[in-house]
């Protein structure tokens, strides 16, 4: 019972097994081959005890009625009456002493297989031992059972049986309809039903389209007997249980030919568990199990083997074996997955996307390296040690760090070339380009302009990289170079940086100016812009008339006592000669400077006050080094005050403390001293270092002089008493009696450059 039919599917044949060169050819066989346990019927007769039943015969003296006992299997010496649905499987002999039958009288009655897995089904024949049915139907299930779908009816009237179904023969491959040919009441027994599920009348051109392999695909299949042949006797109106016993189904064979569904790509099939269980390893048997090739895999090698999915699946067509190909990922990755929408972006030439990217990679293949890591070009990609981490600088890098994952010859571009923020350079992007300052990461940029004043800043000058401070000009300051020191004014009004305000040191109230004109703040009745002139009706003393040089003064006992004594013997004071030298400013007065250690101090005699009146103390030095000092200046005086002028002044002996900045030359003591004619006063000042930058320099001072001046003009309707030289300080409120239009001897503001003007003027004796 193998046949072979034209023009059907290799598959459908009984052919070689091969894989050459194309689609695979499995083996065709009985599916009812060592699936006995498989196979099931709705009624069998003599399963609960013996069962008559009789035969339709034409002879009396002939045999007509049997026995049916089903409780055992069937065995050809003991148990012969036995019909189990198993005896229906063919072996190699074609024994008639066994078959399958049914109860007697049962219309409705349907058999069915049951198989492990997929299978592709060929054709079905049936022999019967009686009459073929009047009525029925093949179906098959291709989810195991939970749907079913119809292959054939078969009807001796298909009209009444059937008649929503179509009588007629088929006109394509599939077509449904209701079949008469099989189902008429000759002959009385060996009668065939053959069902071919591929009709051969039909050509079929395509084997593996999606509509072929859905019709001849099963898990598994049923027959369904409906309705019985009987002779007529239904038309006496009343089923007798003796008419009955002579109306069965009874089955001598049941082939079921398919072979296992692998898609053309295996050869063979081996055994496995099917759903109970059962291990089958029955010679002849067709397993279900596919021992897949093409890389492929499954049960019925259904698709792509792991890590063979750069292309899908498709089942093997005539010479096209359609393997599944290896995902290429580099070494990099053990798994991966077919993606049809990058397929289809690759032109239908590669559909893997690699798993997992193990290496610091990343991509469809890991064939690059992942953010922040760049190809180290001296690697193929497959090295696992191919991607470096990128060394950039996060607060100057594009994309915090992100660096050129390869290089490029036709961009230009180089493996972990850092991609730096517009205003940011260097290799790992990590400082500002020049004029610029301040990288931050929060800044799209980068780093901020630097935004120097150019009328503050050196010229070509750069700012400091971090805090974005400018160079500045001498006498400038500002984070942008963008205003005047104190005591500075006139910004880019100049060719470099500032000039000096000059402020008359005793027309003006301090050494502040305005900065854009820079008008000092004058004192009243003093005008000008550096307050070095009367206003009108006023006039100034002579500056030079109360000076004190230095190089006549008495030298004090260090460190500061209660009550300063001189030496008990005069030692000469260390008088340092300045000698004037062409073209070089004279910074003293007098002879020159004494040298003055620190927490030392010098005395000056004051007995030539003209007037009662406040005055304002002026010392004049030269430090040797770095360092700043501090004056400590205590007034004594010979005699009681005797004015209430004076009485209500700050006590003189209270200690009056100076400053002396190293930076500067002149400094002023701000609290006035009261002091009365025909009294004799002592003015001590003791030095002292606060600070020095030079540990190891000269503890040492260079003074000049003491001299003073009053707080401002006097008005010109006073005369005064001829001036003395060598008096101490100029008068700060006392009337003075000289006439209007006297000549001014130099700058309230006493400078090295106005003393020295003021002492060729008037030299001291």
């Amino acid at each position: 019972l193998q046949f072979q039919f034209p023009n059907s599917p290799h598959w459908l044949t009984h052919s070689q097994n091969s894989c050459q060169q194309g689609a695979c050819h499995s083996s065709v066989g009985d599916l009812l081959v060592g699936r006995s346990q498989q196979l099931t019927a709705s009624s069998t007769c003599g399963l609960f005890g013996p069962e008559k039943y009789c035969i339709v015969g034409y002879l009396e003296d002939t045999k007509k009625c049997f026995t049916c006992d089903s409780r055992q299997p069937y065995q050809p010496l003991s148990q012969t009456n036995s019909h189990f649905i198993e005896n229906v499987v063919t072996r190699l002999e074609h024994d008639r002493k066994k078959w399958w039958q049914s109860e007697n009288g049962v219309d409705h009655v349907s058999i069915q297989l049951d198989l492990e897995n997929m299978f592709q089904f060929s054709h079905l024949i049936l022999i019967f031992k009686t009459f073929r049915p009047a009525a029925m139907l093949v179906e098959r299930s291709a989810d195991y059972g939970q749907t079913w779908k119809v292959y054939r009816y078969f009807a001796q009237n298909c009209t009444a049986s059937f008649p929503d179904i179509p009588s007629r023969p088929p006109e394509e491959v599939g077509d449904l309809v209701c079949d008469s040919k099989y189902s008429d009441i000759e002959p009385s027994t060996e009668g065939e039903v053959i069902f071919k599920v591929l009709d051969p009348r039909f050509e079929i051109e395509n084997s593996y389209s999606p509509y072929i392999q859905e019709l001849v695909a099963f898990t598994n299949l049923r027959i369904n007997f409906t309705k019985l042949h009987m002779l007529g006797d239904t038309l006496l109106g009343e089923k007798k249980q003796s008419l009955l016993r002579k109306y069965y189904y009874a089955l001598y064979e049941m082939v079921v030919h398919g072979s296992c569904m692998c898609n053309g790509h295996a050869s063979h099939c081996g055994p496995g568990e099917n759903l109970r269980g059962d291990v089958f390893h029955e010679p002849g048997m067709v397993h279900g199990n596919c021992l897949c090739e093409h890389n492929t895999d499954g049960l019925s090698c259904e698709r792509c083997k792991d890590f063979y999915n750069d292309i899908p699946w498709r089942p093997a067509e005539g010479s096209q074996e359609n393997a599944c190909r290896k995902c290429e990922c580099n070494h990099h990755s053990e798994s991966c997955h077919f993606d049809m929408a990058v397929y289809l972006a690759n032109n239908h030439t590669s559909g893997g996307v690699c798993e997992d990217c193990q290496h610091n990679t990343t991509g469809q293949h890991c064939e690059r390296c992942k953010p922040f890591f760049y190809q180290d070009p001296k690697k193929v990609m497959a090295d696992p040690h191919v991607c470096i981490p990128c060394d950039c600088d996060p607060e100057g890098t594009l994309q915090n760090g992100l660096c050129r994952d390869h290089s490029d010859p036709v961009l230009g571009s180089i493996a972990g070339q850092c991609r730096c923020k517009a205003n940011v350079e260097g290799v790992r992007c990590d400082k500002c380009k020049p004029h610029y300052y301040g990288i931050n990461g929060s800044d799209p940029l980068g780093c901020q302009p630097c935004r120097c004043d150019p009328k503050g800043s050196l010229p070509f000058s750069l700012c400091n990289p971090e805090s974005g401070k400018c160079v500045c000009q001498e006498f400038v300051t500002g984070q942008r170079c963008e205003h005047c020191l104190e005591g500075y004014w006139g910004l880019g009004s100049h060719v470099y940086g500032c000039s000096p305000c000059d402020c008359d040191i005793g027309g003006a109230y301090n050494h502040s100016c305005a900065p854009a004109d820079g008008q000092c703040d004058c004192r009243p009745n003093v005008v000008g812009r550096q307050c070095s002139d009367p206003a009108v009706g006023y006039f100034f003393l002579p500056l030079d008339y109360y000076i004190y040089e230095a190089e006549y003064s008495t030298p004090l006992l260090g460190p500061l006592p209660l009550n300063p004594v001189p030496f008990s013997r005069n030692p000469a004071l260390n008088i340092v000669i300045k000698e004037v030298v062409p073209g070089k400013p004279v910074t003293w007065s007098g002879l020159g400077f004494v040298r003055v250690q620190s927490k030392a101090g010098l005395r000056f005699l004051i007995n030539n006050v003209p007037f009662l009146m406040d005055f304002n103390v002026i010392v004049r030095y030269e430090p040797e080094a770095s360092a700043d000092w501090r004056a400590t200046i205590i007034v004594k005086s010979s005699g009681p005050a005797g004015s209430e002028h004076c009485k209500n002044r700050v006590a003189l002996e209270e200690p009056r403390f100076l400053d002396l900045p190293s930076t500067r030359r002149i400094q002023l003591l701000s609290t006035p001293i009261c002091l009365q004619p025909k009294r004799e006063y002592f003015i001590d000042v003791y030095f002292s270092k606060t600070s020095d930058p030079e540990p190891k320099s000269q503890s040492s001072i260079l003074v000049d002089s003491v001299s003073g001046n009053d707080t401002g003009p006097l008005p010109c309707s006073l005369t005064p008493e001829p001036p003395m030289l060598l008096q101490l300080l100029f008068p700060s409120s006392s009337p003075a009696r000289m006439c209007t239009g006297h000549r001014l001897l130099g700058d309230l503001f006493l400078t090295a450059a106005s003393l020295h003007n003021l002492r060729r003027q008037h030299p001291t004796p």
